[in-house]
């Protein structure tokens, strides 16, 4: 049985979801995400493999937590500005290449994490802005926008981003005004 992921876990399951996200994004600097086993995790996080799956059901689920955590922080730091969201975003992407790289060999389930985490925050901003219609068409427009964007960040990873960050930034943005 996994532990509820809730908003204010105690602080020995907080601890412990940190280490693992902290050690799987330590451990993806140098090595491949096919290569990694629940042992390197719990080994580099220092945690035992029954701690692991009191939380996780494998390294994917963990992969999938640990980037919704970020990309929540992001989220929050932007304070619900898009433009701020995606500088925010392009930074982390930027700074975490490596990490991206080596993810990129599952490059579906990479496509679909990118994807699932921006599909809300872009449905929320659409949403809250009165040029596109609310409900279907505002989601469906969302669902669009994320999977364009996760594609154009995975791209940006694969090339060593040769195109500049702010010319990269001004163009996502372009893509949310009508």
């Amino acid at each position: 049985m996994h532990l509820e992921r809730c908003a204010n876990p105690d602080s020995r399951i907080q601890k412990s979801r940190q280490a693992m996200c902290a050690a799987i994004f330590q451990l993806l600097e140098k090595e491949s995400f096919t290569g990694l086993t629940v042992n390197d995790i719990c080994k580099a996080a220092k945690v035992s493999r029954t701690t692991f799956y009191q939380h996780f059901q494998d390294k994917y689920d963990l992969i999938r937590f640990a980037l919704e955590q970020a990309t929540d922080e992001l989220r929050r730091a932007s304070g619900g500005s898009a433009e701020r969201e995606i500088h925010n975003l392009l930074d982390f992407v930027q700074e975490n290449q490596q990490v991206f790289r080596h993810l990129d060999e599952q490059n579906e389930e990479l496509f679909y994490l990118l994807h699932e985490v921006s599909i809300s925050s872009l449905n929320e901003y659409l949403e809250s802005t009165s040029e596109i219609p609310s409900g279907h068409r505002s989601k469906l427009h969302s669902v669009f926008l994320a999977g364009g964007r996760a594609w154009v960040l995975l791209w940006w990873i694969k090339t060593d981003c040769r195109i500049p960050r702010q010319e990269l930034e001004e163009y996502l943005l372009s893509m949310l005004r009508p």
